[in-house]
């Protein structure tokens, strides 16, 4: 079965969780400088794809973010920029190879203050 659009689950304008897990649980932000080198990127990418954060969780094998979302097509690139700018430097810092991010990242719309 096919995916489904990431269109189909966010619209322009929503609140959304976004999430991403590394591969096989292993461990992606080992430590400090890769907390902040993930978070720096995250900086720069909702400034050049207009994206606000409002909250994130950033754990060692995975993360959350709590974004609304003005452009769903510009923010789906900007999460993908994100990660790959990130796995490219882990490759570099950890001395690692091969994808280190399972797939694509998740989302769910935020709609009421339950799911929040």
């Amino acid at each position: 079965m096919a995916r489904r659009p990431r269109q189909t689950i966010l619209y322009n304008g929503c609140y959304g969780h976004i999430y991403s897990r590394a591969l096989e649980h292993r461990m992606i932000f080992q430590n400090a400088a890769d907390f902040q080198m993930f978070k720096r990127l995250l900086r720069q990418t909702k400034e050049k794809f207009a994206f606000r954060i409002h909250h994130y969780c950033l754990m060692h094998t995975h993360f959350h973010l709590l974004v609304s979302i003005d452009d769903v097509g510009g923010f789906s690139r900007g999460m993908k920029e994100v990660k790959r700018l990130y796995a490219n430097w882990a490759h570099r810092e950890q001395k690692r190879y091969g994808p280190i991010w399972w797939g694509r990242f998740g989302s769910q719309v935020v709609e009421d203050e339950r799911y929040l």
